[in-house]
């Protein structure tokens, strides 16, 4: 199998059969040995029906044993996968699918069997394809050749196509492993969509290490229902956003056997965090990342300590991991001196082959410069930031969160640290709506206890002492919760049509 993450689950296999593999809601289970067997059957049958090397397969099955196995048994036939969130509802499922190549197999289980209609592809119900052979299979795979490839937001509304390969994600995931010395001890739990970039390592990686995968068969996520198999089976890792993590140590007394909680994906509240942090001292377990769908999903980290509690300033996602590089440029590609904001761009072995059936945004957004004497190809992430003073990477937020208001520029990033920086505010998300001139600023916040009022004048005045009057917001409304979308990220166009 070469350097594959198949080969690396084939060895726990061979060393730890009887292991437990993968835990579905604190119950049932399956070994290493059983995983592998319901893999094979998968990876037989589906090279009976012509499916192999070079092939891409959608899958969009609710979170479970058999989930786990198919995609398992579709790397094993030599072609990639493609995870589809079952949550979206029909029309965005088929949208994104019909992004694949025409013809693409699709695998469903009972319910997304109706969700999913299209004459471009093929579909087939996973409950087809899990009975027969038990013995390996043997398929060379070639680690240039494509691993999984996931779908991410387009600025079109159209959901993009993000190609991975083999030697880049066995890249990242045995760096995890070595890097944090993961061993069969570090169970994890997936708590995001199955068809966010962060789930497939979270997915995987106990795979690579010979440790347990926990699952929940709810189809949405449940904090609660988290937390409890979460203690019960005393879990020692998480891959997830951090809105997510806030989620799952409300009331703080929550997590106890955690090891490390691997966030990214937003930028990090220390608001959401520091009470939880100080009474269980769990800094050192946050694992503050940065990364993006097109480069594997982590470009740097960043371990928290003490210090950054007491910090106004922004936490830092670190320096580059897995022998990636990090290049901060300006508007003309030119790379600027440590302290200088630019655009974030990403080098090295993480980086993916690019869009689907997209040549012209890949060749948009992957480009190559010259370093010294080499020419290295990169990727644009549309990310701001900077290097401090230590060389960690501090991101400022999206390009595209620039916005002008009666044609001046602003950073909605900027207005939603003032409001943060006000006592008693715990999140503030900011948005804007409306055309021309005739837009407006709206903040969403939350208040650290359900029961202080926000003096919404007093906070306008308090604002516009650290503020210019055009950056202070028209409206404000405190929330309960933030809405999240299906990856565990604040769902910003949700608020967007709020406050419309």
């Amino acid at each position: 199998m070469g350097k594959t993450v198949i080969g690396e689950f084939l060895q726990n296999v061979a060393s730890n059969p009887d292991n437990c593999a993968v835990k579905e809601n604190g119950d049932r289970s399956v070994s290493y040995r059983e995983l592998n067997a319901l893999s094979n059957r998968i990876a037989k049958n589906l090279t009976q029906i012509g499916c192999g090397k070079g092939d891409i397969v959608a899958v969009c099955m609710n979170q479970s044993i058999s989930l786990v196995a198919m995609l398992l048994g579709i790397l094993k036939t030599g072609a990639a996968y493609s995870p589809v969130d079952p949550a979206n509802p029909p029309l965005r499922l088929n949208q994104i699918v019909e992004q694949l190549p025409k013809d693409s197999l699709v695998i469903v289980d009972d319910a997304s069997f109706d969700k999913m209609n299209s004459d471009r592809f093929s579909k087939i119900n996973a409950n087809a394809l899990i009975d027969g052979s038990d013995n390996d299979i043997s398929i060379d795979i070639d680690p240039d050749s494509l691993c999984y490839v996931v779908f991410t937001s387009g600025t079109t509304g159209i959901p993009k196509s993000v190609a991975i390969k083999h030697k880049s994600w066995h890249n990242l995931l045995t760096w995890f492993r070595s890097h944090y010395e993961l061993d069969e001890t570090f169970d994890n739990m997936l708590v995001s969509a199955i068809g966010f970039d962060i789930s497939q390592r979270s997915i995987m990686c106990p795979l690579v290490t010979g440790a347990t995968l926990h699952l929940m068969t709810s189809r949405y996520f449940d904090p609660q229902k988290a937390r409890k198999i979460f203690e019960s089976q005393k879990i020692r890792t998480l891959h997830c956003a951090p809105s997510s993590l806030y989620l799952m140590i409300e009331g703080n007394d929550s997590l106890r056997s955690l090891n490390y909680a691997f966030i990214g994906g937003e930028a990090l509240n220390l608001n959401r965090i520091k009470e939880w942090c100080r009474v269980y001292k769990n800094y050192q377990k946050l694992i503050h990342q940065y990364g993006v769908a097109e480069c594997t999903d982590v470009a740097t980290a960043y371990q928290l300590n003490a210090n950054d509690l007491q910090s106004d300033e922004t936490v830092p996602v670190g320096t580059p991991v897995a022998d990636n590089q990090i290049f901060i440029l300006d508007d003309s590609r030119s790379i600027v001196r440590d302290g200088v904001v630019g655009e974030i761009c990403i080098a090295g072995p993480g980086l993916g082959e690019g869009y689907l059936n997209n040549a012209k945004l890949t060749q948009e957004k992957f480009q190559r410069i010259t370093v010294g004497s080499n020419e290295i190809r990169i990727y644009r992430t549309g990310d701001y930031g900077y290097i401090n003073r230590k060389g960690q990477l501090v991101c400022n937020g999206r390009l595209d969160n620039q916005v002008k208001i009666r044609g001046i520029r602003i950073d909605l990033g900027d207005i939603e640290n003032a409001l943060k920086s006000i006592n008693g505010i715990e999140t503030a998300i900011v948005v804007n709506v409306g055309i021309d001139d005739c837009q407006k600023l709206c903040a969403f916040l939350s208040t650290k206890s359900p029961e202080l009022n926000i003096d919404k004048s007093s906070l306008r005045k308090q604002l516009s002492n650290h503020l210019p009057l055009h950056m202070v917001p028209d409206t404000y409304e405190v929330l309960q919760h933030f809405p999240l979308t299906q990856n565990g990220k604040i769902d910003r166009a949700r608020l967007k049509l709020k406050a419309s």
